[in-house]
């Protein structure tokens, strides 16, 4: 027989039309068959018999064999085949999935809905699916090509997986399995088979949402059971029931089972026999041979409760529950041998109920005493520091505004310090909600996790958007108006979730007798929720006053629509505003569109770009970016025109653009224009300027001491230890921020000035969760990580043992980060430089550089020629500085070494850190080390990636790491106010 009508590996005869050039695989004996440039796939089984059978076919057009290559088969199965594939456009190697089984057209058009929605979901922890289509036919996806095998093929060549190896695979699966399962998606199919790994060994899940396409059909498969894999599936599946969110929390208990014993709990030779076990049995105990601890134990079995309301009430407590059980550090409520389960008690609700009201006294307590320095004058210890030195520059109270323009009592920064709660929102629950400002009733937190209040005056619901930095216009890009691109520092405030309506506008003019809006007498802009146009910016004005509140700033507008998100086009990202926003260029056929229909910014704001434009406090200038303030800028003192911003629904796409900026009259009344409220919160917190003054010690300590950099030429010395320890000022870095050389190691430090920023991540582990706001206040630190050439200055004038690796080639050139030394070398270090290592917050803000919400210290872009980290290129650290620096110009603060932080590692601390300059637990086993090094992979070099190691062990990681090798620091100090 010839050999195209014959399989090359076993020689079994294909059916009638299948050739060696059509056959992808010979399913008699799984031979690869496949050929480039394929333009016709017959998938090939074998019966019962031994006859071969086509069981599907694909005929690929030739527009689809112009985006991909088929390459070969990665597995089939009844329903579908998976191909390995290249997406010829980029060389990127992909996997793609079709559905090959006659399926019915509801469940295609599932299927490809389906792929969307996982298109959305960007976890580490989760396969990507980059697209989703129809080819011949049959549905496919086109995903994220996995090459480390499944956590099955572990198994199988394995056995078993020690159980701190199973934990942490079992944790960062359900980080990804919490971020599915917030856009709704279920996987129902939870095994091994499923969870896959790529080359550097990172778990990821795969086939997610595939079974789910099968919700409330309980017909058969072909071998017989039901959708899913009975194994692996909870008992209210087996009863029948909808699958929720618990259902994939039993079945990752499964996996984690199996991972530890070398098998699921149950098994029978029948599938009534696993469903009654499922449905009835316990699990049997973990081998003791495998050494799991109680506490780890107690967490699993709790996952493996019969009903839903047994166990974890999510993936991020079922993770967060393994994480601190595995490392015994149960933290607040939580303890380690019950994580939090979704029948919460009746005495719980009330006892933190009544927690809440009594911290809610201590809040309006504190207030009170706020206020009374205010009106007494009391001074604060700010104002009390500034008189040591008239050269220095220190940073001073902000004096908020009421509505009516008349100031608010002062309250001073150090009293803030002690009440974070009555100016910022919280996600910590020992710390009671912001206090909002006369006239705004807290409402609670929004879905994307920020506090709204409900204005008296018209009914408007304003979304608090936190104090902080952020980055301002457009670079390269854009209009000349947008730049330069510039840092702005902005006071909290609350700004209008919608634009003002036609319903609230008329309630106004009933209420006071204003003129009727321009275009009144038009129905197609009249409708009640469509926003109010046809208004001038004077309208719009006497309208806030009414409402006791104001027109937003340009940069308050600019920061609110950015929604969090820096360096992005539009307030959603960087995606084609289609169906994202209401714009367009039908002249007078358009209409707005009714507010909030289409979805909200990461703030929680909607219609922050089109739909109508929107007034702004400011005069128009087109210069005025190249000298504004970079502290609570208010516009040029005078102009002819006012800025508007974020486009409308009649008018191009470049007016939705976050950065753009346009200007009218402000007796205008445009049939597009429209605008939204805003009410000031009053920060106490400033930007200095220059001239900090140094704390050579952490606050804590007992020898703490100070001493002022001056803004001269000459150094200042410090008390502390006597003279070598000062600051001279450098001016300022390309990125804005002031630089001084310490004394004695030499080392550049950078400013980093005050301010909130967002700390931990959504997307990372359990123990970077929940994102929380911190307030810091001013710190330097240094430019770059402490290198050998320093160190041995420091062991020269000490007698301080050397570093481990000091006698190792690779890794002691005088220009490298000195690497090798534990935690107390570092202490020892910094205490003979004047400075301490920085806290955990203070060195995640610095990384960060500015940036929120960004995977990286650049930004989200992979770290390829960005960083010094395991690319397969790199054996050794790189010299520091060697890569280019972030929004605050510090190196290095992702790869090269990974550095140590003053604090005690604990998994569960970020559920009851503190809002205001975090310290970190009281005690522990382990100190933080972050920012990955030369060895790490892409996750480790994560703005909010968190380790732990042992602070004695200078060449050995002992928890989370396993690169002590790689492991140095870098120096701070503090800023007295």
């Amino acid at each position: 027989m010839a050999d195209a009508e014959t399989c090359p590996h076993c020689r079994t005869p294909f059916p009638a039309g299948a050739t060696a050039a059509t056959a992808i695989r010979c399913r008699s004996c799984g031979g690869d068959v496949a050929v480039t440039d394929v333009t016709q796939v017959t998938i090939v089984a074998r019966s019962p018999g031994g006859v071969h059978r086509a069981c599907g076919q694909i005929q690929f057009s030739k527009g689809f064999l112009g985006l991909y290559r088929i390459v070969s088969v990665l597995g089939s199965g009844a329903m579908g085949t998976v191909f390995s594939a290249e997406q010829l456009s980029i060389r990127r190697p992909v996997a793609m999935k079709f559905l090959t089984a006659p399926f019915d057209p509801d469940l295609m058009a599932r299927f490809i809905r389906e792929g969307k929605v996982m298109a959305r979901v960007r976890h580490p922890h989760v396969m990507s699916v980059y697209e989703s289509g129809t080819e011949g036919g049959h549905p496919y996806l086109v995903m994220e090509l996995m090459d480390g095998g499944s956590l099955g093929d572990h198994l199988r060549a394995k056995g078993t997986l020690p159980w701190k190896e199973a934990v942490a695979v079992a944790a960062k699966c359900l980080e990804g399995l919490g971020a599915c399962h917030e856009q709704g998606i279920i996987h129902r199919d939870l095994k091994p088979e499923n969870i896959l790994f790529t080359g550097s060994g990172e778990p990821k899940i795969g086939d997610f949402g595939i079974a789910r396409l099968f919700e409330g059909d309980q017909r058969l498969t072909q071998t017989g059971e039901l959708i899913g894999t009975p194994r692996y599936m909870p008992p209210e599946v087996f009863r029948g029931e909808v699958a929720t969110a618990s259902t994939d929390l039993y079945s990752m208990g499964i996996v984690l089972y199996a991972m530890i014993s070398g098998q699921p709990p149950f098994s029978g030779p029948s599938f009534v026999e696993l469903a009654n076990a499922h449905l009835s049995q316990t699990p049997p105990p973990l081998p003791a041979q495998a050494g799991v601890p109680r506490s780890v134990a107690n967490v699993l079995m709790a996952a493996l409760s019969k009903t839903p309301g047994g166990r974890p009430t999510s993936a991020a407590d079922f993770a967060q529950a393994l994480q601190v059980a595995a490392f015994r550090r149960a933290t607040g409520p939580k303890s380690p041998h019950a994580p939090k389960m979704a029948s919460a008690t009746t005495q719980g609700h009330s006892l933190k109920s009544a927690s809440n009201v009594g911290l809610g006294i201590a809040c309006l307590l504190v207030l009170a005493v706020l206020v009374w320095m205010g009106r007494t004058g009391a001074r604060s210890p700010t104002r009390q520091t500034a008189s040591a030195s008239p050269g220095s520059i220190v940073p001073r109270p902000v004096e908020p505004q009421s509505p009516t323009g008349s100031a608010l009592p002062r309250v001073s920064r150090t009293a803030f310090r002690e009440s974070p709660s009555a100016f910022s929102p919280s996600r910590t629950p020992n710390i009671g909600p912001p206090l909002p400002p006369a006239g705004l009733k807290l409402r609670g937190k929004n879905a994307r996790g920020y506090w709204e209040a409900t204005c008296d005056a018209d009914g408007a619901v304003m979304v608090l958007v936190p104090a902080g930095e952020f980055f301002m216009g457009s670079e390269k890009v854009g209009e000349s108006d947008e730049h330069p691109k510039h840092r702005v520092y902005l006071d909290a405030f609350y700004m209008d979730k919608t634009e003002v309506t036609n319903r609230r506008y008329q309630e106004f003019v009933q209420a006071t007798g204003h003129q009727q809006p321009g275009l009144k007498g038009e129905a197609r802009f009249n409708e009640p929720d469509q926003p109010v146009v046809g208004v001038s910016w004077d309208d719009a004005v006497a309208y806030c006053r009414w409402a006791g509140k104001e027109l937003p700033t340009e940069a308050q507008w600019e920061r609110a629509a950015r929604g969090g998100l820096e360096g992005k086009r539009y307030p959603w990202g960087n995606e084609d505003p289609k169906g994202r926003a209401c714009f367009g260029l039908d002249g007078l056929t358009g209409r707005p569109g009714p507010v909030a229909t289409l979805s909200a910014n990461g703030f929680g704001l909607h219609d922050m770009a089109g739909n109508a434009w929107e007034w702004c406090a400011d005069w128009y200038a087109g210069g005025y970016y190249g000298t504004s303030p970079r502290q609570n800028p208010t516009g040029p003192p005078q102009g002819t025109e006012r800025v508007v911003r974020g486009g409308a629904f009649h008018g191009p796409d470049n007016g939705l653009l976050c950065a753009a900026r346009h200007r009218a009259d402000p007796a205008g009344r445009y049939l597009n224009y429209g605008f939204r409220c805003l009410r000031s919160v009053g920060s106490p917190q400033a930007v200095p300027s220059a001239g900090p003054e140094i704390q050579s010690s952490p606050p804590s300590s007992p020898d703490a001491s100070s001493v002022l950099a001056t803004p001269s030429s000459s150094p200042v010395a410090s008390p502390l230890g006597g003279p070598g320890h000062s600051l001279i000022p450098l001016g300022r870095n390309p990125q804005g921020l002031e630089e001084y050389r310490s004394e004695p190691d030499e080392a550049v430090m950078v400013m980093i000035p005050a301010g909130e920023f967002l700390m931990g991540s959504a997307n990372g582990t359990s123990d970077e969760k929940p994102v929380h706001r911190v307030y810091l206040d001013a710190f330097l630190i240094d430019k770059h990580e402490v290198t050998n050439s320093m160190y041995r200055k420091f062991t020269g004038a000490t007698g301080h043992p050397e570093p481990s690796y000091s006698d190792d080639p690779g890794r002691s050139q005088p220009e490298q980060p000195v690497v090798g030394v534990s935690w107390d070398d570092a202490v020892a270090f910094c205490k003979w430089a004047g400075k301490r290592l920085p806290t955990e917050a203070e060195w995640e803000k610095a990384a960060r550089g500015g940036l929120v919400g960004a995977f990286y210290p650049w930004g989200d872009e992979r770290p390829e020629g960005k960083a010094c980290c395991n690319d397969g290129k790199t054996e050794r650290a790189a010299k520091v500085g060697s890569y280019r620096p972030n929004g605050y110009g510090l190196h290095d603060m992702a790869g090269n070494a990974s550095e140590w932080c003053s604090d005690w590692y604990d998994a569960g601390w970020y559920v009851n850190s503190p809002l205001n300059n975090p310290t970190g637990p009281k005690q522990g086993d382990f100190h933080v080390r972050r920012g990955g090094s030369r060895s790490s992979y892409v996750f480790g070099l994560r703005c909010s990636t968190r380790e732990g190691d042992d602070p004695t062990g200078r060449s050995r990681g002992i928890v989370l790491s396993r690169w002590g090798a790689d492991l140095g620091f870098r120096c701070a100090r503090s800023l007295l106010r």
